[in-house]
């Protein structure tokens, strides 16, 4: 039994870890600035939202 609580928390421990690893930089293309929202930095953010918002009525 206690053979079986340990592999549970080690299985739950190791997939934290690897999905604690994420992107540290903005996901836009040539962008190495640090993540603000949503992956994007700062700046890419608020482009990004603009377009989400605006795109249905520019486009």
């Amino acid at each position: 039994m206690k053979k079986r609580i340990a592999m549970v928390v080690l299985t739950i421990a190791a997939v934290l870890s690897l999905t604690a690893c994420g992107e540290a930089n903005c996901k836009h293309d040539g962008c190495d600035k640090e993540i603000a929202e949503n992956g994007y930095c700062a700046e890419h953010a608020i482009e990004h939202a603009l377009q989400d918002a605006l795109g249905g009525l520019l486009g």
